[in-house]
This record gives structure tokens, C-alpha cells and sequence, in this order.
């Protein structure tokens, strides 16, 4: 037992306890057979663990193998350079097979950051260096395969551990002939081609069955050619430098391998040289999640390859051309720089390849340099649009967005035949903060027309404006199903239509066209430039609809909200197709002296029953009620006048309402100053859809004798937020709403792509 553990101690001080060599460079020579370069004295043996570093020689250095037949054999080498080179040199003087060996089991060779191996042995054959572990070269350091012997061994031994991603493993073969590299079922960190030692143009080549896998960049130096037979895939997870020339030319065809693939995050492609294959050859493919930046065009040379795009391809301001095919994939990202875009035809753009396949469900992000086009050769629907271009992006063409638009910096300026639909995220940049409107909102918005739809209800951010003013809308959408918002700034004066002009005064700066055929509430931004122009006024918490049929502009309602002295201006009714709007300015001294206190529309039996009341009614008021079957187009049908009482409830029945939706609003007419109500529109069917008790403060019954299949029935408030939510599907359905708050609610029901509203009273 004794003598098993002294035998176990002495395995392990054998191993840990190995003797060191460091060059000292004490023989003032860079030879390695000179015993006093090394501390201490004494060349190393093959005992001996040697390291180069720059602890005892603080300058870069060479260290040469001796020559003739001599072998050097030690336990293991790490070159543990920093910033000063050291290099060890095989020289072609040393005609050894191997000249060295190296024996330690895991990684007997290390080449640490600025460490060079430069391998020129002059054997006839062989192999030159002999290793019984791995080759590791780390971030940084390099071998240089300098000598025709053979590469394969060598290769077969390169260390794939974390860290050696960007070792450089070169061939700088010498002579004019050319050379075969060991490429199939291989893997290396960086891998370079060279024609120094050659002193011309130089060749290499390699084929076999088997992926290549490069971690990190594929160099081809100027005069350099290298061909690749594989008739499987090159894996390239770093950059493509091509200064000479690469020919991808698989020596048979097939249905899979044979392509380049980069794999790599946020590598490029670049060199000024030129890149061939043949019909074999299959595709250039960026994998997925993987990102390419050109930095030279790349020509496709042949009709049977394709760039696929399955990552993010930045083009930038160059080009893929040729006639292959390029092919964008779903989820893919194509960042377009060219100020032409992406075209219909193969003259002009990033992609001027004959075949071209963009996918529906692909991200386009445009960031280029100077003004540009988006180019008509888009698909014309996108998952996801980006805007990135401090200089401006020109819509030319429809293009509907499916998922995401992202405004980072610079507009989008589009027309009414080149409109931007967006169909989901509006994703802005941190300088459009909605609800605060500063000088830093010209970042990024949509300068011109644009749709959005949404099935969803809730808030809209819709980010319009004009030239460098960013005038965003919100909109608070409140019942479900599609709705379409067509949306548009204009920073003129609206048109010239009649107000209360000693009321009111519309303002000349500016306007919104906002049409939808829908309810909600709506929200426009002010700034200081909204102002101008209008001297004495001071902006009113209210919000002007323009109905163009009679040329008038009627007050809506609103509160100004924003945490500072700008902000928005939020309707406090709710508003039924808009058409265009504008802010209204109240003339200091001449304040209002009453206010529409309420505005009621109820269904009963023999009609609609109208209320009203001021708030304050002290002087002779005359009181008109209009109608309209459009929301737009009005027409008196009552009217009557008021002496002068306080707080005075009005009402009257019209016992004619149209078939389908009636709009109705209030005109309140007093000395030369006139004021309009919010509108209501009430359903009025001609199969006699009754909501009754009206008011009530226990249940409501809803007859409704056309129903004919299930549908949604949600009832709100007059804020317009949804307090109850049920399905009905039988003609006569019972409610209870007991526990809502008195007040006035709508119930709206959908059925049949028409939208029911029956208002009624909780007491």
C-alpha cells in the first residue's frame, strides 16, 4: 500500500512539478540551440514546458529551430505575447520530419495574442510538426503555414475550445504552383490565403463531402485564388475578406449542401475581389438570427444560385446583382440604403438581380445617407416598416404594414396614391412622447396621409404631420370590429367656412382631415406655432368638427391634457364620423355666459325623445334641432325660443326619424353668438328595436325582432368606457344594470355589419 502511494505522489508531482523554460535572450542570438537564451541556462528538453512571454526579454523577439536534420522535441509551448510580437520560426533550413514535436496530452501548443508560429520547414515529407493534443491558437495569435509539406495533421488538431473563434490559421505556401488545403469535415478560428512567400499569383484549392466550418473570418489576400470543390455547405461565422478571387464551383450538383451560409452576428462582407461559381453551386444564405453588412457589391454570377436572406442583410449603399435570384425569407431583415430603394427592374436600387422574391412577412428598414426613395419593388405588404434616415424616406408606392412600424429618425413622406396603411404597432423614437408635445417631436412621424386599422379598441397613437411639424392624433377607439382611420395634418388655414366670428375664431394655422365611419373620442396636439396668427385669443379646452355640406365648423367639446403648458386637446363627447378638425380660440373679453349643460337622445315607442339644458339660461336664447342621415348634412326640423329662466330642462319627441341611424344636434342661438352640441346618433330600425324601461334602476328589456344569430351587446357610459360586456341571441333579452351608477349609458348591439345604439337613463 506504501509503495502504491509514493507511486500516486510521484504521477502527480510529475505532472504539476514539469520544469519551465523562459527565454531570456542571454545568448544576444535568436537561436534556440543556444543554452544561454534560456533561464535558467540550458536548452529545453523533452521534460521541459517553454514559454515565451516578455517577462525576462521586455521587447519583441524572434526564436529560430535549428537547421538540418534536427528535431526538436519538448513537453509544450505557450507563446504568452501581449502587445510586442514574438515569433517562432521553423525554417526552411530544417529538413527534420517532423522538425518539431510537442507531447503534452490536452493543448501542448498555445498561441496566445500577438504570438506568431511561422511554419517554413524545408522537409521532402511528412509532416513537420508533431503534436499529441491540440494546436490552440487564441483571439489574436496566428499560424503561418509557410511550406508545401502537407497541412491535413495539423489542421485535425486545431483547438475549437471558446476564445480561438479569431486565431488566424494562414497558408502562405511558397512557389507558383498550387497547393491543396485539407477543407472538408474541418474546423478552424480565422482562416487566411497568402502569396507573400510565393512572390506571384497564387492558387488553393479544396474539395470532399464534408461542411467547412470557419468560426471566425475567411481572408483571401490580392493575387490569391481559391477554389472549393465541397460539395457541402461552407459555415462562415465571421467576415468575408475577398481581395483576390473565390470560386465556389462544387464539382457536382444536388438538392442540398453547397452553400455559402453566414452565421456570424454583425459581420460584413468586403475586399475588392472577385467572386465566381458555377451551376453546382447552390446559394449564399444568411442563417437565422445571423447578420450581414456589404461593404462591396456582390454579383451573382450564375442563374441556378440564389441570396437567401433569412437574418438581417444590411446592403447599405452597394448591391446585389447578376442573375441569380435573391430571396427574402418570412421574419427576415433587409436594411435598404440606396437613395433608389428597392425597384421593380434590375437597373437601380440595392437589388438588381433578375429574380427577386420578397416575402409579406419580412422587416425593411431604410437607412440610407441621403434622401430616399423606397423604390416601387416592395412587396405591398410588409410585417415590418423602418424608418432610420435623419434626410427622409419618399413613399412610392401603397404599402400596408402588418406588425410593426418603427419611426426612429427622419420622415416618411407619402400622398394620397402612395399612402402608408398601418395594421399594428406604431413603435416611435424616445423623442415622440405622446400627450407632450415639444420641440424634439420632428424626429420621426409620417409627413402626409396615412390609414390605420384596428379591430381592437382602446387608444390609437396615429403620428401625422407635415414638412418639420409633427401634429400626432389620438384616438380612443370604443366599439369592436375593423375600423379603417383615414388621417392626414395640414399646416394651412382650413377652409373658409362661416363661425361664431364673435364667438369664436377657427384657427388659421392648421387642420386635420380624420375620416372613419365610427365612434370614439378624439385627441389633437397644440405647440407654440399653433398660436401664431392669432393675437388676443387664448386656446379653449375645445376641439371644431367641420361638416362640409353646410360649410360650418361646431364645437365638439374638449380638455386640454399634458404635463406641461403644451399638450393635447382631448374631446370630451363622443364624436360619430369624423371629417376635419381644428382648434377653436374664445375671445377673452367676451366670455360665455351659459353652457350646454346636457344633450339627450331616448327611444320610445312613437319616436325619439330630444333633452336638453343650459346650465345658466339668463337671456333670450332661441334653440334649434337638427337632423341628418349622414352625420354631415343637416336639416332643421325643430325649433323654439326661451325668455330667459335658469336651468330650464327641454324636450321634445320627433316622432319621424330616419330608417337606420339618426344624427342629431343642438343650435343655440343667442344675440349674434352661436354655439352647437356634440352629436347623437341614435338607431332607429324599422322593425322596432325598443329599449324599455327608459329611464330605469333595476333592469332594461331589449326587443329585437330581426336578430338572427348571435351577437355582441356591450353597454357604455357617457365617457364612452365599456361597463358591461354580454352576448344575446333571442328577441327578447333582460339586463340588469342595478349596480351601474345613475347617468346616462348607451347599449350598443352589432349585428349584421350594423351597429344598434339604443340610449337609456339608470336613476
Amino acid at each position: 500500500m506504501c509503495r502504491m502511494i509514493l507511486w500516486g505522489i510521484s504521477m502527480i508531482l510529475s505532472i504539476f512539478c514539469q520544469a519551465q523554460k523562459k527565454w531570456d535572450g542571454g545568448g544576444n542570438n535568436n537561436q534556440w540551440y543556444n543554452d544561454q537564451n534560456w533561464f535558467p541556462d540550458g536548452i529545453p528538453t523533452p521534460l521541459d514546458d517553454v514559454i515565451l512571454d516578455n517577462s525576462l526579454f521586455p521587447t519583441a523577439y524572434v526564436v529560430e529551430f535549428p537547421s538540418g536534420n534536427i528535431t526538436v522535441e519538448i513537453r509544450s509551448l505557450l507563446i504568452n505575447a501581449d502587445s510586442l510580437p514574438i515569433t517562432v520560426l521553423l525554417p526552411v533550413t530544417n529538413t527534420a520530419s517532423p522538425g518539431l514535436t510537442v507531447t503534452a496530452p490536452l493543448d501542448p501548443v498555445i498561441l496566445g495574442k500577438a504570438a506568431i508560429f511561422r511554419n517554413a520547414s524545408g522537409a521532402s515529407s511528412g509532416n513537420t510538426i508533431l503534436l499529441t493534443g491540440n494546436l490552440k491558437i487564441l483571439d489574436g495569435g496566428r499560424y503561418i503555414h509557410q511550406t508545401p509539406r502537407g497541412n491535413a495533421a495539423l489542421i485535425d488538431k486545431l483547438s475549437t475550445s471558446p476564445g480561438t473563434e479569431k486565431g488566424i490559421f494562414e497558408f502562405d505556401v511558397p512557389g507558383l504552383a498550387g497547393y491543396t488545403v485539407s477543407l472538408t469535415s474541418n474546423v478552424f478560428g480565422s482562416l487566411k490565403f497568402s502569396q507573400i512567400s510565393a512572390g506571384g499569383n497564387k492558387s488553393y484549392s479544396g474539395s470532399g463531402t464534408g461542411n467547412l466550418i470557419i468560426r471566425g473570418d475567411l481572408i483571401i489576400d490580392s493575387a490569391v485564388q481559391v477554389s472549393s470543390t465541397l460539395t457541402a455547405d461552407i459555415l462562415l461565422g465571421g467576415n468575408l475578406v475577398l481581395k483576390g478571387r473565390l470560386n465556389l464551383i462544387p464539382v457536382t450538383a444536388g438538392s442540398t449542401g453547397r452553400s455559402l451560409k453566414f452565421s456570424g452576428k454583425n459581420v460584413v462582407f468586403t475586399g475588392e475581389g472577385e467572386l465566381t461559381m458555377n451551376t453546382n453551386f447552390r446559394q449564399f444564405e444568411i442563417i437565422a438570427g445571423s447578420s450581414l453588412t456589404l461593404e462591396r457589391n456582390c454579383i451573382l454570377s450564375n442563374l441556378s444560385n440564389a441570396f437567401i436572406n433569412y437574418g438581417i442583410l444590411n446592403a447599405g449603399s452597394f448591391t446585389v446583382s447578376g442573375n441569380g435570384k435573391f430571396a427574402q425569407a418570412d421574419l427576415a431583415g433587409l436594411i435598404i440604403g440606396s437613395p433608389s430603394g428597392i425597384q421593380t427592374t434590375g437597373d437601380s436600387g440595392n437589388i438588381q438581380t433578375v429574380s427577386r422574391e420578397f416575402s409579406k412577412k419580412s422587416g425593411y428598414i431604410f437607412q440610407g445617407l441621403g434622401p430616399q426613395r423606397t423604390g416601387n419593388g416592395l412587396p405591398d405588404s410588409v410585417y415590418l416598416l423602418s424608418i432610420n434616415n435623419p434626410f427622409g424616406v419618399l413613399l412610392t408606392q401603397q404599402v400596408f404594414c402588418s406588425d410593426s412600424l418603427l419611426l426612429l429618425d427622419g420622415k416618411m413622406v407619402t400622398d394620397t396614391k402612395n399612402i402608408l396603411v398601418s395594421g399594428g404597432k406604431i413603435i416611435r423614437s424616445p423623442g415622440n412622447n405622446y400627450g407632450i408635445v415639444n420641440g424634439g417631436w420632428e424626429n420621426s412621424f409620417v409627413s402626409g396621409p396615412m390609414i390605420t386599422e384596428t379591430s381592437d379598441t382602446g387608444y390609437i397613437n396615429i403620428p401625422v404631420g407635415a414638412e418639420n411639424i409633427f401634429a400626432p392624433l389620438r384616438i380612443r377607439k370604443i366599439v369592436p370590429g375593423l375600423s379603417r382611420f383615414y388621417s392626414e395634418y395640414h399646416p394651412n388655414p382650413p377652409p373658409d367656412t362661416s363661425c361664431n366670428s364673435s364667438l369664436l375664431s377657427i384657427s388659421q394655422k392648421e387642420y386635420w382631415t380624420v375620416n372613419v365611419s365610427d365612434m370614439g373620442t378624439i385627441e389633437i396636439s397644440y405647440r407654440p406655432e399653433s398660436f401664431l396668427n392669432n393675437e388676443g385669443f387664448t386656446v379653449t379646452p375645445a376641439v371644431y368638427s367641420l361638416y362640409e355640406t353646410d360649410s360650418s365648423w361646431m364645437r365638439i367639446g374638449g380638455n386640454k391634457t399634458g404635463i406641461n403648458e403644451y399638450g393635447m386637446v382631448t374631446t370630451d363627447t363622443i364624436v360619430t364620423g369624423f371629417t376635419k378638425i381644428t382648434m377653436g380660440f374664445a375671445i377673452p373679453d367676451q366670455p360665455l355666459s351659459w353652457r350646454l349643460k346636457s344633450f339627450s337622445a331616448l327611444i320610445q315607442q312613437n319616436g325619439v325623445k330630444l333633452k336638453w339644458s343650459l346650465d345658466e339660461d339668463n337671456e333670450p336664447v332661441n334653440y334649434l334641432l337638427e337632423k341628418s342621415d349622414d352625420g354631415r348634412s343637416f336639416k332643421e326640423f325643430y325649433s323654439m325660443s326661451s325668455p330667459g329662466k335658469t336651468s330650464v330642462l327641454y324636450e321634445m319627441v320627433d316622432e319621424k326619424p330616419f330608417t337606420g341611424t339618426t344624427f342629431y344636434r343642438l343650435k343655440i342661438m343667442s344675440g349674434t353668438r352661436n354655439e352647437y352640441s356634440g352629436i347623437l346618433p341614435v338607431k332607429w330600425l324599422s322593425d322596432k328595436v325598443l329599449l324599455y324601461p327608459n329611464p330605469t334602476n333595476d333592469l332594461i328589456y331589449i326587443n329585437f325582432p330581426a336578430i338572427s344569430s348571435r351577437c355582441e351587446l356591450v353597454i357604455v357610459n357617457i365617457h364612452g368606457l365599456i361597463v358591461l360586456r354580454t352576448f344575446v341571441s333571442t328577441v327578447t333579452c333582460q339586463i340588469r344594470v342595478n349596480n351601474l351608477r345613475n347617468g346616462m349609458y348607451h347599449v350598443m348591439l352589432r349585428h349584421n355589419n350594423r351597429l344598434i345604439t339604443l340610449p337609456f337613463t339608470k336613476y
